[in-house]
């Protein structure tokens, strides 16, 4: 009978062992690590993981550290397992803590005890400095009165000896003065930058945390590969890009990057970075138009009858989105497909390929999407009235997998930075063009030759003024150019204002409805080129006319 009563206590002795063992393990804390983030225009998806030993039966992992601003309804999880495992409920807490140890706040602290001992010291010696100088000052006084008093008993020299000693000392303080108080200025001002700097980062400081707790059923121990993803506020990303001609080559090289920026309250180190165009928070669906009804002005109703009109039970269906959590008995594939689309018919999706480093900063990150060597058109264009300088533009097609969208593009061309122009949607195969600036080497030059007025008409007096200009071109390339030269010549909106054109001849340029010249040449290397515009108005002389010379 002793020998069962001792059984069965050590039976219950090892139940109550191991059901302490469950509870402590159910009550561990796993931390996670951010493995990939996916980018959006205003926000970010983040996707953690953790590897965790599970053991046969039902298991309870509590995922901890995680960001309170997470977005609950957008939480996923899932993995991978080497045995059967199946996912039966998903919990979300928030955790309140009492003091999160900052050692940067802890340096900051130090820092600005050091600073004010400093500011303490350079108070007192300023205020020994002005002690000091009201010493030597009283003693200045004492030399001047004893002096015009007529002391027979010391020498002129002797009074010059005195007045010297005072004047050299009271230069020193006050040159030592003039440096103590410049230190003090500048302490004072690393004082105010570093209590700013504590402020800042106290009121970075996490005070609370979200936990998330998954219940999970495994058929038998083993470890697992666990992943958690959810949305998250104070992510961006824009396109960026570099276009490098080069001309001798005929030959656009384009970077393609995308420009990050996080304050999300967590660091990404080493993460897998994925940009897209989408739109989370659009929604799937199109917006439903509500009946328009004209009727009688009656009084709104309270505010919170009005919400509740104004929400219907189909747009609450329509945008819910519900954290993946199963019930009991329900298999859940751990399998999390990597996707490898780069375009989709609502959004473009670029993974890139290595690994980046973006901390919480808010500062911006270059990640390289990708980058493109594209054959190129080169041309010129100018508008001598309007600017003397040849703009080279560089027209290419693109030929790689990837949409270029909107964004800023910086220009260089052979080496030499142009200047900053802007990308437009681009679909693959689609042209675009990238204007590189001005060519020194290729000179254009407008000049007034000659005007003349005269009058004419023998019985209404008429003014007549030509005008004769003259473009000159000069391509000092080693290579052939095309360019495209734009001119103007005045166009009449009253009849009584009769506009000749004398140059160009007609059948080598016409000027279109709105007087625009346009020559199309090719400049062979180091050729030269002149272009003649010349035309008359011609008006009552009692007229008064705008819009000429």
């Amino acid at each position: 009978m002793k020998t069962l009563r001792t059984r069965v206590t050590a039976l219950v002795a090892g139940v109550l062992i191991v059901t302490s063992l469950r509870q402590s393990a159910a009550n561990e804390v796993v931390r996670s690590k951010v493995t990939a983030v996916t980018v959006y225009s205003d926000r970010a998806m983040i996707t953690r993981g953790a590897d965790v030993n599970l053991t046969a039966g039902t298991n309870i992992v509590e995922f901890g550290g995680l960001p309170v601003s997470f977005v609950d309804q957008s939480l996923r999880v899932s993995g991978s397992a080497e045995s059967g495992v199946r996912i039966l409920d998903v919990r979300i807490k928030t955790v309140y803590i009492d003091t999160i140890p900052d050692t940067r706040i802890k340096n900051l602290q130090d820092r600005l005890y050091s600073l004010k001992g400093r500011e303490q010291f350079l108070v007192k010696k300023l205020e020994v400095m002005r002690t000091q100088l009201a010493f030597i000052d009283s003693l200045r006084i004492y030399y001047a009165r004893t002096a015009s008093a007529g002391n027979s008993g010391t020498s002129y020299q002797e009074w010059q000896r005195a007045l010297l000693f005072v004047e050299k000392n009271m230069d020193s303080v006050n040159a030592r003065s003039l440096e103590a108080d410049a230190q003090l200025h500048d302490t004072r001002n690393k004082i105010a930058s570093t209590e700013d700097e504590i402020r800042r980062t106290q009121s970075y400081a996490r005070k609370i945390e979200k936990h998330v707790i998954v219940t999970l059923s495994a058929e038998k121990a083993g470890s697992s590969a666990m992943q958690l993803s959810y949305l998250l506020g104070g992510a961006r990303w824009s396109p960026v890009y570099e276009t490098r001609l080069n001309s001798d080559a005929k030959n656009l090289e384009v970077v393609y990057s995308g420009m990050v920026s996080q304050a999300t309250g967590e660091d990404w180190k080493d993460v897998s970075v994925t940009l897209s165009t989408a739109q989370p928070s659009a929604g799937g669906a199109p917006p439903v138009l509500s009946p328009w009804e004209v009727g009688v002005y009656q009084a709104a109703p309270p505010s919170g009858s009005l919400m509740k009109a104004a929400v219907s039970d189909e747009a609450i269906r329509e945008n819910a989105v519900v954290v993946t959590a199963h019930a009991e008995g329900q298999a859940v594939s751990m399998a999390l497909p990597e996707a490898e689309v780069i375009e989709s018919m609502t959004a473009a999706t670029f993974l890139i390929t290595s690994r980046a480093d973006i901390p919480g900063d808010n500062s911006p990150h270059k990640v390289t999407i990708t980058t493109a060597s594209l054959p190129a058109e080169l041309s010129y264009s100018c508008v001598p009235k309007l600017s003397p300088g040849a703009f080279l533009t560089a027209k290419a097609t693109n030929t790689t997998n990837y949409p270029f969208l909107p964004g800023t593009m910086n220009v260089f061309l052979d080496n030499s930075f142009v200047a900053t122009s802007s990308m437009s949607t681009v679909s693959p195969g689609g042209e675009f063009s990238a204007y590189m600036g001005t060519d020194a080497a290729v000179k254009v030059e407008r000049k007034l030759v000659k005007q003349f007025t005269e009058s004419t008409g023998l019985l209404s007096k008429k003014t007549k003024t030509t005008y004769d200009f003259l473009i000159s071109l000069e391509n000092g390339k080693k290579v052939p150019i095309d360019m495209d030269v734009k001119d103007q010549v005045p166009v009449s909106k009253d009849e009584r204002i009769v506009v000749e054109v004398l140059a160009p001849e007609p059948s080598q340029v016409k000027p279109d409805d709105r007087g625009i010249l346009d020559w199309k040449m090719n400049l062979k290397p180091r050729e030269k080129k002149e272009l003649k515009v010349k035309f008359s108005v011609e008006y009552p002389s009692e007229l008064r006319v705008s819009g000429i010379y």
